[in-house]
C-alpha cells in the first residue's frame, strides 16, 4: 500500500526454475491368473533464481522476510525452494487376481491398488501453513466378468479404503485472519463404496 491509499500491483515471473526426475512404469504376471503393475516418479523441482519474492502471510524477518519501506509487505528470496504442488515421490501399485470358474458363465475377481505421494507445498511463497504432508490411499474391489463368455462386468469397490483425509489444495482464505486456510477436497479423500456395471456388445 502506497501514500494516499494508492493500491500497487506489480507481477514478477519467477527467474529460473529447474525440473528433473525419472519416472518408472512395470507389469509382471506372476502366474496366469495375477497381474501386477505400477509407476515410481521421482521429481526435483527447484526454484532457482528468485530473489523479489513477496513474502507470505505472516512471515518474520527471522523467517527470510525482507521489510521494505513504506509497504505492508516485504520481500524474499525463493533460490532453492521447491516449486508448489511437486511431490517429490509419487507410486502405484495395483495386482488383478482372476478366479478362474469354467462351469460358470462367468469369472471372478479381486482388485487392489495403492497410491502414494509425498509431502507438497501449495503455496509457491513457501508458506508452511500450506502443506500437505504425504498421504497412501488404498482403493479394492470384487466382482464378475463374463470376458468372452458375454459382456457384463460387475464390481463392488471400495475407495479409500482405509479412509485417509487429504485436501487437493490449500491457500490463505480471502479477507480473513492470519492462519485461517480453505481447502479444497475430492470425492475420493473420503472412503465411500458403490457398484461398477459394464455391459459390451
Amino acid at each position: 500500500m502506497l501514500p494516499n491509499n494508492t493500491i500497487l500491483v506489480q507481477l514478477n515471473n519467477v527467474g529460473k526454475v529447474r525440473t528433473r526426475g525419472v519416472e518408472v512404469e512395470f507389469q509382471a504376471r506372476p502366474f496366469e491368473a495375477f497381474l501386477v503393475d505400477g509407476g515410481l516418479s521421482y521429481t526435483e523441482a527447484i526454484i532457482r533464481q528468485y530473489s523479489n519474492a513477496q513474502c507470505y502471510t505472516g512471515q518474520t524477518v527471522a523467517q527470510g522476510c525482507i521489510p521494505v519501506p513504506g509497504s505492508t509487505t516485504g520481500l524474499q528470496d525463493l533460490a532453492g525452494k521447491r516449486l508448489s504442488n511437486a511431490p517429490r515421490w509419487k507410486f502405484n501399485v495395483g495386482g488383478t487376481y482372476d478366479v478362474l470358474l469354467p462351469q460358470m458363465p462367468f469369472d471372478g475377481f479381486v482388485q487392489a491398488d495403492v497410491n502414494y505421494q509425498s509431502s507438497a507445498n501449495f503455496d509457491l511463497l513457501n508458506n508452511p501453513l500450506l502443506v500437505q504432508g504425504a498421504y497412501a490411499v488404498v482403493n479394492g474391489s470384487i466382482g464378475i466378468d463374463q470376458k468372452d463368455r458375454g459382456g457384463l462386468r460387475v464390481a463392488l469397490f471400495v475407495n479409500n479404503l482405509f479412509d485417509k483425509h487429504y485436501v487437493n489444495a490449500l491457500g490463505i482464505a480471502a479477507g480473513g485472519a492470519q492462519g485461517l486456510i480453505a481447502q479444497t477436497f475430492s470425492r475420493s479423500a473420503r472412503r465411500y463404496a458403490g457398484i461398477r456395471a459394464r455391459f459390451s456388445f
